[in-house]
């Protein structure tokens, strides 16, 4: 028998399973020879891989318009973000002035009312030096000590004179050697306290029978007044010694002078130093603003060389930074400067006459000579208030209210804001 011609297209299809959008295929009513059998099934692939390209290019746009949206979406999330957090920092550089001083005389007060008040710190330091013995003299030397008096009479305040004498119980005298006052009685929870007040007494002649003990001292002067008399009275802080009369071996006058004075000019420096190291952050002590006193004690002789001893007490003064610059700039720049002047220390420092020890809050005189350099001041927490939410464009209106502002540079965060922040902890002034 003769076979049957295969169909060719029949088994396409069938292998296929038809196009991936199951397009159909013309109906085949010849034969067709088979080279153009061939050219059909590559023309049926090429179809079908163009349907798979056109279904795929709806997909890809619908990506980059949600890329798209999700961008524009971070942008105003960070712009609202860094809008929420606005910042303000403000430089500001006062005005300036330079203040040439000419022993420009000042006055100041122990009392915290006064307008130019110092502030009093004391110290002590003692010490002792050695020289040779080469030479004898004849030495008369008073006895001296300390007293405490007693104001047992009344609650007025009573003043003895300098050379006031107090008699011991042995007759000998000794005499205060400047004026003092004692103070009157006072009551405490119905308790009367007599008044008191320390000095020191000097013998009223050398030698050593006017050393002793502690004892108790009367006022010869107020015998007249048996009450007076019986009401003042004195005791020994300190034992009375010193007291001596004969020929000793000794240094000559001049080598004496000297070695004490070295001594004093070595505690002295000492005591500068000390008292520097205890001035507060706003206080200035000046160089010069310290004063000295010091208490000579007999030298002593042992093996040929001289013992010398000095105690030297100093009175430093201080001044609030910011009274003493304003008191400074206020003849220049007038009664209302407020300025900061960092180089006060470099100015000189000079009394016009010394300070009296004996008083707490007594008036002191100075001069300050130099050239100061002057920063005016202004009030930040009110330059603060008034830039609060305010717009840039307002700045230099702002500004006419702080006369003592030079110039300011101003950063804004984020850049494009036009106007400070109205948070008041994120407006720095710097």
């Amino acid at each position: 028998m003769e076979a049957m011609p295969k169909n060719i297209l029949h088994d396409v299809m069938t292998r296929e399973h038809r196009s991936i959008r199951q397009v159909p295929l013309p109906n085949a009513k010849q034969r067709m020879p088979k080279e153009e059998k061939v050219e059909e099934e590559e023309v049926l692939s090429y179809e079908r891989e163009e349907e798979v390209v056109i279904e795929d290019e709806p997909r890809g746009g619908n990506r980059w318009w949600l890329w798209g949206l999700a961008c524009l979406f971070l942008a105003f999330l960070g712009f609202a973000v860094m809008s929420a957090f606005s910042a303000s920092t403000i430089t500001v550089t006062p005005k300036t002035a330079t203040i040439t001083l000419a022993h420009q005389e000042l006055t100041a007060s122990g009392a915290p009312s006064a307008k130019l008040p110092y502030e009093k710190l004391s110290f002590s330091k003692s010490g002792e030096t050695e020289i040779p013995a080469d030479t004898t003299k004849k030495v008369r030397e008073r006895a001296s000590g300390t007293i405490v008096l007693y104001n047992n009479f009344s609650s007025a305040p009573q003043r003895l004179i300098k050379n006031t004498r107090f008699e011991s119980p042995t007759g000998h005298i000794y005499r205060i050697n400047q004026s003092l006052t004692i103070p009157g009685q006072k009551t405490e929870n119905g308790k009367t306290i007599p008044g008191s007040v320390e000095a020191e007494v000097f013998a009223d002649a050398a030698g050593a029978e006017y050393n002793a003990a502690l004892s108790d001292f009367t006022i010869p002067g107020f015998k007249s007044d048996p009450k007076r008399y019986a009401g003042f009275y004195a005791r020994s802080k300190t034992a009375l010694s010193g007291g001596f009369e004969g020929t000793v071996k000794t240094a000559s006058d001049a080598a004496l002078a000297s070695a004490r004075e070295t001594l004093k000019r070595s505690l002295q420096a000492g005591l500068a130093k000390d008292a520097k190291a205890k001035v507060p952050a706003d206080f200035v002590l000046f160089d010069g603003a310290v004063s000295f006193s010091s208490t000579e004690s007999t030298p002593t002789e042992k093996n040929g060389s001289l013992t010398i001893r000095e105690t030297v007490t100093a009175d430093a003064y201080l001044f609030k930074r910011s009274l003493i610059a304003s008191a400074i700039a206020k003849p220049s720049l007038g009664a209302d400067a407020f300025v900061v002047i960092p180089n006060l220390e470099t100015l000189h420092f000079a009394w016009s006459e010394a300070p009296v020890p004996s008083s707490s809050d007594s008036g002191i005189r100075f001069t300050l000579t130099g050239t100061a350099d002057a920063v005016l001041q202004y009030d930040a927490g009110a330059l603060r208030t008034a830039l609060l939410g305010k717009q840039k464009s307002d700045l230099a209106t702002i500004l006419s209210s702080f006369p003592t502002i030079e110039k300011v540079d101003v950063i804004l965060h984020p850049f494009w804001s036009g106007s400070f922040s109205t948070n008041r902890e994120r407006l720095i002034i710097k």
